[in-house]
């Protein structure tokens, strides 16, 4: 064998082994591969269908709800043995205790929001029905009179164009009986609707003066 072959032989043999060696090592290493892994969840998390209150009150299968007493707006309720009813055209409601006969005067009514007028003008008118229960208290006899005998009464006034006139009244004799209690309550009602006053107050449908006077 030449110098040469060997030379050959031996550089064929050493690359051979260099190879091997190489491929020894790369076998050894395993590939790895990231696998991606389930995020677990946070405790306390609802999952699924979103979470229903338990109902304010529970029913029987088929019950309807009902509505009691303390659910309902309470209605002002009238005073007992209070008694209602009308008189010449007014509701009356009428608070006084005990088993009384119904009033026979129309209560005067001023609203809140409504005119006041002077009290020097009720009280000129209230002369004038004076002098008219005079002129026609005359008619009644001593005999017919009782204790203290008077008249109560309500009359409606009206102004228009600075004249006071009296557009109503409704008279009752106290103390009184016979036959001419009826004439002279007549007589005093007929004379009261004669009464006029002049006045700078502005115009004024209605108002109402409750009088009341001896006889």
């Amino acid at each position: 064998m030449t110098q040469t072959k060997a030379v050959l032989i031996f550089g064929a043999c050493v690359m051979a082994a260099a190879i091997g060696l190489i491929v020894m090592m790369g076998g050894g290493e395993e590939a790895t591969t990231a696998t991606p892994t389930k995020p677990t969840e946070p405790t306390g998390r609802i999952t699924g269908s979103a979470a229903t209150p338990p109902p304010l009150a529970e029913t029987r299968k088929g019950e309807k709800p009902t509505v009691t007493a303390s659910d309902t707006p309470r209605q002002p309720a009238a005073a007992e043995g209070t008694k209602e009813y009308e008189l010449d055209g007014r509701k009356v409601r009428d608070h006084r205790s005990g088993d009384r006969a119904p009033i026979d005067v129309p209560p005067a009514v001023h609203p809140a929001e409504g005119p006041r007028i002077p009290s020097k003008l009720t009280s000129a008118i209230g002369q004038k029905v004076r002098a008219k229960v005079e002129e026609c208290g005359k008619q009644i006899p001593a005999a017919a009179r009782g204790e203290k005998p008077r008249v109560e009464g309500l009359v409606v006034i009206a102004i228009k164009n600075k004249v006071v006139t009296v557009t109503s009244a409704t008279m009752q004799l106290r103390n009184v009986e016979g036959a001419a209690v009826d004439t002279a309550k007549a007589c005093i009602e007929a004379g009261a609707l004669t009464i006029t006053e002049s006045s700078t107050e502005p115009d004024l449908a209605s108002y109402d003066i409750n009088i009341s006077f001896g006889l």
